[in-house]
């Protein structure tokens, strides 16, 4: 992201004070007795940079059995971690690394804190019962504020977010850019959010959100580590499906390398029960095979859409498609040993793939029977996976725009111009292209250029099949026309809603401009004065002291 000198000058300010970012991994207490960490790690952010050095990782005996769901998430058996020491070991210097002077405190959800502070209690009352042992507790804890990165996207309201107030790990990486190419390991997890954290920043100082980091803590609210404030949670009205256990422990061992036939025969067959179960790890499983295994397994994994019948799992076995076409996209980090899905024939496929999409069944708005990322207040996959398909064909082998390319290639009066040849038999799609191209523009500072592509794509009627494109769109008929042309065409575009998210957003910026709208018309009207003996004189008026005597 570009920034101007002031914005520059303000991410300066934002970082200047140290954070510490923690991530854990655990297991539930067979007892009830809260969480128990396997792994912890911590990762500073110093000068809007991540470091490493002051870098903490490490795992330890959790002190009861590995429940295997939580195997199936981050890998640790009850066997792996029965050699090593317990928590109270690694308290100082977990301790020591939390303590720097002015840091502050960073993690995704307060899950993190909250198993912190629950082993440092268990410490505390094993000292109570006389064991000598223990050299540290909850008291030797010190006091930061903390940041929640789940919570931090609505508050500065990124791009993509939505209604949403509280977003995955994994969402906000795709948001803002980031890679976890290990998920659910603690030092990859930590690095992540840190990672995600400066970008967060950086959106906060180039929309000039917070003058100060301690305006932004105050806002946020999430509390001290003494006293923390765990957010209020937005949660959708489905009831995710309880995935049994036998399923959940096939996932201990993701296809990461090149596969044999064998091998990938495997994965589709998991492939199959995740789909009928609804399960939300496949997701995840397609990002790790789609390296080296993307072109191999994704034309297998997209006939089986012809065998769903029941709701939610199409939106399943979609966003697994999705995952591949990304994850194995060019400009993928790390580089895929051959795309799923090659840009040459990425509108072709769709072409023939989406009335099968579209007639595919969908997923309920209630109960059980969603798929994942509508659990998670995500757009459905049967509503969004022409956007992975749209970049890949727009971005091509580079895997990113260029001037010379949107010059050349995408926009132009020719006819051979993607913005004239795609817009007859793919509209939605050079909508998205579209926006794609004004963005990448405005990151560029070129804003007149962009406001010409958004011009030409405005002509063609295309801000009213994107509501992408149909908020910038907006935006630029409040200025011009004024706000009852732009709520019209919020209107038109609101009216052909889906579950993605950008549709909250467009509705979001037509309720925040309607209710300024309000206000400044209320501020304008004639102040009625109810006690007048508190009222200004009529005709007082006081003098400018800035004018010139």
């Amino acid at each position: 992201m570009t920034l101007t000198d002031a914005g520059f000058e303000l991410f300066q300010h934002l970082t200047a004070r140290t954070f510490l970012v923690l991530d854990t991994e655990y297991t539930r207490d067979p007892d009830g007795d809260g969480d128990r960490i396997i792994s912890l790690a911590i990762t500073p952010v110093v000068g809007g940079k991540r470091v490493r050095d002051g870098e903490l990782y490490v795992e330890m005996n959790p002190g009861v059995p590995v429940d295997p769901r939580s195997t199936a998430v981050h890998g640790f058996t009850t066997e792996a971690v029965a050699r090593k020491r317990r928590f109270g070991y690694y308290a100082p210097a977990v301790l020591d690394a939390l303590t720097v002077p002015d840091a502050v405190l960073v993690c995704h959800t307060g899950s993190d804190i909250r198993v912190l502070r629950r082993e440092l209690e268990r410490l505390d009352e094993a000292r109570a019962t006389g064991d000598a042992t223990v050299p540290v507790g909850l008291e030797q804890l010190p006091e930061l504020p903390i940041i929640d990165t789940s919570t931090l996207p609505r508050l500065l309201r990124l791009p993509g977010v939505g209604q949403r107030g509280v977003v995955s790990l994994a969402t906000l990486c795709q948001l803002v850019g980031v890679a976890n190419a290990e998920a659910h390991h603690a030092r990859a997890d930590a690095r992540a959010t840190a990672d995600a954290l400066v970008k967060l920043l950086l959106h906060a100082a180039g929309a000039f959100a917070y003058d100060s980091l301690e305006a932004l803590l105050e806002d946020h609210a999430r509390g001290t580590t003494h006293d923390p404030k765990l957010p209020g949670y937005i949660r959708s009205r489905r009831e995710a499906p309880v995935v049994p256990t036998e399923h959940l422990v096939r996932h201990d061992s993701p296809l990461t390398h090149a596969g044999t036939p064998a091998e990938q025969q495997a994965w589709l067959e998991l492939a199959v029960e995740c789909v009928r179960l609804r399960c939300p790890h496949l997701r995840t499983e397609a990002t790790l095979a789609a390296q080296e295994n993307g072109a191999a397994l994704f034309d297998p994994l997209v006939a089986l859409l012809a065998t769903v019948t029941e709701p939610g799992q199409a939106g399943t076995l979609l966003g697994a498609v999705a995952a591949l076409i990304t994850a194995s996209s060019p400009g993928a980090d790390p580089p895929a040993a051959a795309p799923a899905l090659a840009h040459t024939r990425a509108l072709r496929w769709w072409a023939k793939q989406r009335p099968q999409v579209e007639a595919s069944t969908p997923c309920e708005p209630s109960g059980s029977r969603s798929c994942p990322d509508c659990w998670e207040g995500h757009g459905c996959p049967r509503d969004t996976l022409y956007q992975p398909v749209t970049r890949i064909a727009v971005l091509g082998e580079q895997g990113r725009l260029t001037k010379t390319g949107i010059r050349d290639r995408l926009f132009g009066k020719r006819e051979d111009r993607r913005i004239n040849r795609w817009s007859p038999t793919h509209p939605r799609e050079t909508a998205y292209m579209a926006w794609m191209v004004f963005t990448f523009t405005v990151e560029e500072d070129r804003v007149l250029a962009a406001n010409d592509y958004l011009a030409v794509a405005m002509s063609k009627g295309l801000h009213l099949l994107e509501p992408r494109l149909a908020r910038v769109a907006c935006q630029s008929i409040a200025e011009t026309r004024g706000l009852t042309a732009a709520k019209e065409v919020a209107g038109t575009v609101l009216a052909g809603r889906t579950t993605d998210p950008a549709y909250d957003e467009l509705e979001l910026w037509m309720t925040w401009h309607e209710q300024a709208a309000v206000a400044t018309a209320r501020a304008q009207q004639p102040r009625t004065i109810t006690h007048r003996r508190l009222a200004r004189p009529e005709g007082r008026v006081n003098p400018n002291p800035y004018l010139p005597r």
